[in-house]
């Protein structure tokens, strides 16, 4: 039911396979996949695909013939459409797309200055990452 609804909503929009898996980002042989073996993607990829044809995810899977759920977001999660599809944009966002948002909002990967005991008892500062510190803050027998 899912290739077939897929496949409906790509003609309706009048737009090549091809186009459609650049504007989802998916591989170019992943619906042909989908097609020839029957399977269907995992849920982040559906959310993509039911945002893009403005489709609920239970439509997609064939599970209503209902389009859009007016009363719930695609997660389910009481959001407004508008504020999932920035979450999910945010989320596949890379590199200086996904920096430039963290600074926008302030959430920017900000260093964490530590003291690293030398060998000689000596003490040296570094700055760190945020996400290097979650790495060892759990190391067993750090004196933090």
């Amino acid at each position: 039911m899912f290739i077939q609804r897929l496949l409906n909503l790509i003609n309706e929009k009048g737009i090549s396979r091809k186009q459609f898996s650049e504007d989802v980002q998916i591989n170019k042989n992943q619906l042909k996949r989908w097609e020839d073996v029957g399977t269907i993607p995992n849920r982040t990829t559906l959310i993509v695909i039911a945002q893009y044809f403005n489709v609920s995810v239970e439509y997609l899977l064939g599970e209503t013939d209902e389009r859009l759920q007016k009363e719930k977001s695609p997660a389910g999660a009481g959001l407004k459409e508008k504020h999932w599809r920035l979450i999910t944009a945010y989320e596949r966002a890379e590199g200086p797309i996904k920096e430039a948002v963290d600074r926008l909002l302030n959430i920017e990967d900000k260093p964490v200055l530590v003291k690293i005991a030398a060998r000689d008892g000596s003490f040296q500062e570094r700055e760190i990452t945020q996400e290097e510190w979650e790495k060892i803050k759990n190391l067993p027998d750090a004196d933090l």
